[in-house]
C-alpha cells in the first residue's frame, strides 16, 4: 500500500516538475501574438482565448485527463490539470479536423488548436515532433479577418499511466466575416429563434452542402471554406462584397438565409 502511494505521488511531482520546466521556456506559461492592439474586443479575445484553452485542456468533455489514485486507503479519482488524454486527443483530432468540439464552441470566434511535442511516441520517445490539429482549418483573409490571437500553455500527455510526455498547446482565436457570419448561421440554428444582423461582407460569400456544411468565401488566391456545426438545409444566395440587412429564418428541416 505504501509502495503503492509513494509511486501515485512520484509521478504527480515528476509531472509539476516537468510543467514548470516548461512553463519557464515558454516565458511564463504564455505567448500572445495580437495582431490589432489597443481596443477593449482585444481584452475580451484574450480573456475568450485564455478560458477556451483552459477549457480544452482540463474539461473532462474535452481532452481532460482523470486518474485514480488511493488517499488514505480509500480510492479516488483525481483531476489532472493540463495532463490530456492522448486517446481523446487523437479521437478528437480526427472528428474535429475543420470544426471546434461542443465542448469549447463559441457562436462569435472560431477556434483553432494545435498541441505538439518533439519526441512523443506511444510506445516511447523519439526524435520526430508529433502534432495534432483540432478546430478550424481555414479562417477569414485580407479585409476580412478583423483580428488573430494566439495563446500557448504547457501540457502533459498521458501515455500511459505511468508515463506522461510534456507538450505545448496552442489556441489561435479568428474574428472576421466568416466568423461572424459563421456564428451567426449555427446560433439561429440551435436556438431556432429567427435572427436579422447587419454584415458587411468583403468578399464574395456562399454556402456550399455536402457531408457537411460550409460557409465559403472567394478570395484573389482562392477559396476558403468554414465547416458549420448546423446540420439542416441552409439556403442562401450568394453574396457579393456589400453591406446587407440578412435575415436568417429557421425551419424545421431548414434554414433560410435571405437580404
Amino acid at each position: 500500500m505504501a509502495k503503492a502511494q509513494t509511486s501515485f505521488l512520484m509521478q504527480g511531482i515528476y509531472l509539476i516538475l516537468v510543467l514548470i520546466v516548461i512553463a519557464l521556456v515558454l516565458n511564463e506559461i504564455t505567448n500572445m501574438n495580437i495582431f490589432q492592439t489597443g481596443s477593449q474586443e482585444n481584452v475580451e479575445v484574450k480573456k475568450i482565448a485564455n478560458d477556451a484553452l483552459e477549457m480544452m485542456i482540463v474539461s473532462d468533455n474535452c481532452l481532460g485527463y482523470k486518474e485514480k489514485g488511493e488517499v488514505e486507503g480509500k480510492e479516488v479519482t483525481l483531476d489532472n490539470h493540463h495532463a490530456i488524454d492522448l486517446n481523446k486527443l487523437e479521437s478528437f483530432s480526427s472528428s474535429y479536423a475543420n470544426i471546434e468540439p461542443g465542448c469549447v464552441r463559441n457562436y462569435k470566434y472560431r477556434f483553432e488548436f494545435e498541441f505538439e511535442t518533439s519526441n512523443l511516441t506511444k510506445d516511447g520517445f523519439s526524435d520526430s515532433p508529433e502534432k495534432w490539429h483540432i478546430g478550424v482549418s481555414n479562417h477569414s483573409e485580407g479585409k476580412a479577418l478583423k483580428m488573430a490571437v494566439s495563446l500557448s500553455t504547457p501540457v502533459g500527455i498521458r501515455i500511459s499511466d505511468t508515463t506522461t510526455q510534456p507538450a505545448t498547446a496552442t489556441i489561435t482565436v479568428y474574428n472576421g466575416d466568416l466568423e461572424q457570419f459563421s456564428g451567426l448561421i449555427d446560433s439561429t440554428c440551435f436556438t431556432g429563434v429567427k435572427t436579422t444582423s447587419q454584415m458587411i461582407i468583403n468578399y464574395p460569400t456562399y454556402t456550399k452542402s455536402g457531408v457537411k456544411n460550409y460557409l465559403c468565401m472567394n478570395y484573389q488566391k482562392g477559396e476558403f471554406c468554414v465547416a458549420l456545426a448546423c446540420e439542416k438545409k441552409i439556403t442562401l444566395l450568394n453574396l457579393n462584397a456589400g453591406s446587407y440587412d440578412i435575415t436568417l429564418t429557421p425551419e424545421k428541416d431548414q434554414l433560410i438565409i435571405g437580404v
